[in-house]
């Protein structure tokens, strides 16, 4: 136990050497050729790492180039969320033109630490209300899911299905509030998997496997973790697997209908830009991407035996083969 708090210690001292350490290197009087963006994302995963990779191409396509006239501070708690607040504590301190939170948990860290009052934008955030991240000096992209959209096109290609596995963690808020409004969207008997860590999914997967016809996921980054088991245990029983984040179709969700996660660090990027050039969060609305995105996996859809009509497969945005071939 000692060790482990030494270790805890460390690396927090390390998170801080690291940050002052960027801080050190700027003048006393930020210059106004160079802007620093705090960046933070709960985990390092490549759905969240794509709407780092939007946010700083929609800065670059702007102008703004690091190394520059632009400089970026980076830093993941790796899901832990008392490194998170520490994390969060530092970009308070830090000279930063905008703090940018990737995710939920980060966003609310983030806001929970800001007595300095930095200029913040989140981005892949759910329910911004329900996360009470809306102050007067937040701004953000959501990504708010078109769950009735997704339950629409279940039920064109599962027309006899009788029920819908949900699997997802109780302590996300995003994920809760995507549960009631799936629950609310269909009149399909709904069975709830709860998984409070990646560990556990396996188990829960299993446990309802043989009660569903289709699992339905909302965006959870504890189910995501997770997620290779997931559908790895939903091909082996023939169910399609359903999701909201199309990036998921890459751990071999079935279909995912929503906001590419590009797209939506994309649009936060604008939202990082509008402040740069003076304006206040508070004059800048929250918003969603303007595009929706389908995702299709053509092995998993085979491996489950669900044949897509030629119809939906045009509409999509991305049709991923066997041996990862997109087209």
């Amino acid at each position: 136990m000692l060790r482990k708090s030494i270790v805890a210690i460390g690396v927090l001292s390390l998170i801080g050497v690291l940050l002052w350490g960027g801080k050190s290197n700027m003048p006393n009087q930020r210059s106004e050729h160079i802007r620093t963006i705090a960046i933070t994302q709960i985990v390092d995963h490549p759905s969240l790492n794509q709407a780092r990779t939007g946010l700083i191409a929609a800065l670059k396509d702007a102008g703004y180039q690091e190394g520059d006239n632009l400089k970026i501070i980076y830093q993941t708690p790796h899901g832990n969320l008392s490194v998170a607040a520490q994390i969060s504590k530092q970009f308070n301190y830090l000279d930063a033109d905008v703090v940018v939170a990737i995710s939920t948990p980060s966003a609310q860290s983030v806001l929970a630490a800001n007595s300095n009052q930095h200029a913040i934008v989140f981005a892949s955030v759910t329910d911004p209300v329900a996360a009470n991240l809306l102050e007067p000096n937040v701004t953000g992209t959501t990504e708010s899911p078109p769950i009735e959209e997704l339950i629409t096109l279940v039920k064109e290609l599962h027309p006899d299905a009788k029920s819908i596995g949900i699997v997802y963690n109780p302590g996300e808020t995003n994920s809760v509030k995507s549960v009631e409004k799936i629950k609310s969207s269909t009149d399909l008997k709904v069975i709830e998997a709860p998984v409070s860590n990646s560990m556990e999914i396996a188990q829960s997967t299993n446990a309802i496997i043989e009660q569903v016809d289709i699992i339905i996921l909302p965006s959870d980054n504890t189910v995501w973790s997770g997620l290779e088991k997931l559908t790895s245990i939903a091909k082996a029983h023939q169910i399609p697997v359903y999701t909201n984040d199309p990036d998921s179709i890459y751990k071999g969700v079935t279909i995912a209908l929503g906001y590419a996660q590009y797209d939506v660090g994309y649009d936060a990027g604008q939202k990082v830009i509008k402040i740069l050039n003076g304006e206040k969060p508070s004059n800048i609305p929250v918003s969603t991407p303007k595009k929706k995105s389908l995702y299709i996996n053509q092995e998993s859809c085979d491996a489950v035996l669900l044949n897509v009509p030629s119809h939906v497969l045009v509409n999509a945005d991305v049709v991923m083969k066997k041996g990862g071939s997109q087209s």
